[in-house]
């Protein structure tokens, strides 16, 4: 069994995904009452963004472990995201009664923190992550073995309600320890901004890619990783929030609609920003952002986003940002040119030195960003993140 996950994964990190699936698939039929090669083929299908699979492979184990916490919040979550909000909600308070009865694990917690973050909303929201937070640390307090996870996740509900202080005390105390990961590194780079004594540094020299989802957003953002800068995609990967105005002077670059969709306040708010606008042609485009929300939403059309279904996630965040962009308007194609009309526009008057517009979908990469950054070219390929599903069009997203 091990051998055969070790293969499946090492096929997957290739980009193998249909070899890897076949591993692990042949995997469950070998072993039909282990839960083990399931849960792969879950991580197999989020990587490749196709949430019906992943809820099929859920199901499954969900048939052999009925009461398998991560894996029941992992489902709610899931069936959320496509509009049954009121189910993940309602089971909150179940998942949190079950946490109580222990043992919470770690993979069952941090689900349990995505799903408030993704549907609960003011004091409600506060409420739930303090409870988490108890529950997190109890359990580490127990964990003798291995409290290290829990410490790291309790630094990373602390951030996400905004406590700095106790945040910063928990990074300090992980960075003087023995133990080093990336993550841990993350932390501690967020920790140096939110306590020095000058934050929020509204000076501070900040990259925003304001392209529009699909258009090689994922790859500038590893590109900007590689080039040194703290650089998130879409959402807080510690606070598993959308990129909000806090997270603007915790990080250094940013891509995604939820910087997109306010680049004129960024402009103004950050003197000493630069804006990368990545494109794509538009049929390209329209394929793939379909195709993205139709797998994750069960939606064709931009117009359908307004759809109260779909009005909860992220505090109501992720409502506001589509709405800014996307489902004002009927097509796919015309929220594209409205916001390519709305970008030359803005900077038309502006100096040249702080738009630059990246074609990473037609092969633009290194040659092109590291001069307008003046950042050095590195030695490896150009990044090509998140790409797109066969059919017409370029790669990267």
């Amino acid at each position: 069994m091990n051998a055969g996950i070790k293969k499946g994964r090492d096929l997957a990190r290739q980009g193998l995904f249909t070899e890897a699936e076949s591993v692990f698939r042949e995997l469950a039929r070998a072993h039909p009452n282990d839960p083990a090669p399931l849960w792969e083929l879950v991580y197999l299908a989020r990587e490749q963004k196709s949430y019906p699979r992943m809820l099929e492979y859920l199901e499954r184990i969900l048939h052999l472990a009925p009461d398998l916490l991560e894996a029941r919040i992992l489902r709610r979550r899931l069936l959320a995201m496509r509009g049954e909000m009121a189910g993940l909600l309602g089971e909150l308070d179940t998942f949190f009664a079950l946490s109580e009865k222990g043992p919470l694990t770690h993979a069952a917690a941090v689900q349990l923190f995505r799903a408030i973050q993704y549907c609960c909303t003011g004091s409600d929201r506060v409420l739930r992550l303090r409870t988490l937070l108890r529950l997190v640390r109890n359990t580490e307090a127990r964990e003798t073995a291995k409290p290290l996870p829990f410490r790291v996740l309790s630094a990373e509900i602390l951030l996400a309600l905004g406590d700095y202080a106790e945040f910063s005390e928990i990074v300090n105390e992980l960075s003087r320890s023995q133990f080093r990961s990336r993550k841990i590194d993350q932390l501690r780079r967020i920790s140096e901004k939110c306590m020095a004594p000058d934050f929020p540094d509204f000076s501070a020299e900040k990259v925003f890619g304001i392209g529009l989802s699909r258009t090689g957003t994922s790859s500038l953002t590893d590109a900007l990783s590689r080039l040194g800068y703290h650089a998130i995609h879409w959402f807080n990967p510690h606070s598993l929030t959308l990129i909000s105005q806090s997270d603007f002077c915790l990080f250094d670059a940013f891509a995604d609609i939820p910087a997109s969709c306010q680049f004129e306040f960024l402009y103004h708010s950050f003197p000493n920003a630069r804006f990368v606008y990545t494109t794509r042609p538009i049929p390209s485009w329209e394929t793939s952002i379909t195709h993205h929300y139709e797998m994750t939403h069960g939606i064709s059309s931009p117009a359908e986003l307004r759809a109260p279904r779909l009005a909860h996630r992220f505090d109501f965040a992720a409502g506001r940002v589509e709405s800014n962009l996307y489902s004002r308007f009927p097509t796919w194609s015309e929220a594209y040119r409205s916001f390519d009309f709305r970008v030359n526009h803005f900077f038309e008057d502006k100096p040249t030195s702080k738009l630059l517009k990246l074609g990473i979908c037609s092969g633009e990469g290194w040659e092109k960003l590291c001069p307008f950054l003046e950042k050095p070219i590195p030695p490896d390929a150009f990044p090509n993140s998140n790409p797109s599903p066969p059919g017409p069009g370029s790669p990267a997203s």
